[in-house]
C-alpha cells in the first residue's frame, strides 16, 4: 500500500459519498461499510485511507481508499495464497 499524503481538501471524501457512488457493489449498505470498517479501522488509518470523524464531521476518506480496501478484500479472500 503506498504512502498517502493529502495534497490538498480535495483529496478528501465524506466516507458515505464515497460509499454511495464508488463502492455500492461491494459494501451494498451503510452498515455493510460501518461492519467492515470497525474490522479494519486500524489498518484503514494507518494506511492514510480513513480519517475517522470527530463530533458531527463524519468520516472522511482519501484518494487511496480503493486500493487499501480492495487489498483487505483480496487478502481476506485468500486469493494472494496461490
Amino acid at each position: 500500500m503506498r504512502d498517502t499524503k493529502i495534497t490538498s481538501l480535495r483529496d478528501l471524501r465524506q466516507a458515505t459519498r464515497w460509499r454511495e457512488e464508488s463502492a455500492s457493489e461491494v459494501f451494498r449498505t451503510n452498515s455493510a461499510w460501518e461492519w467492515f470498517k470497525r474490522n479494519h479501522q486500524g489498518e484503514l488509518v494507518a494506511a492514510g485511507a480513513l480519517i475517522p470523524g470527530r463530533g458531527r464531521r463524519g468520516d472522511l476518506v482519501t484518494n487511496s481508499i480503493d486500493e487499501v480496501v480492495a487489498s483487505i478484500l483480496l487478502r481476506e479472500s485468500g486469493a494472494n495464497h496461490g
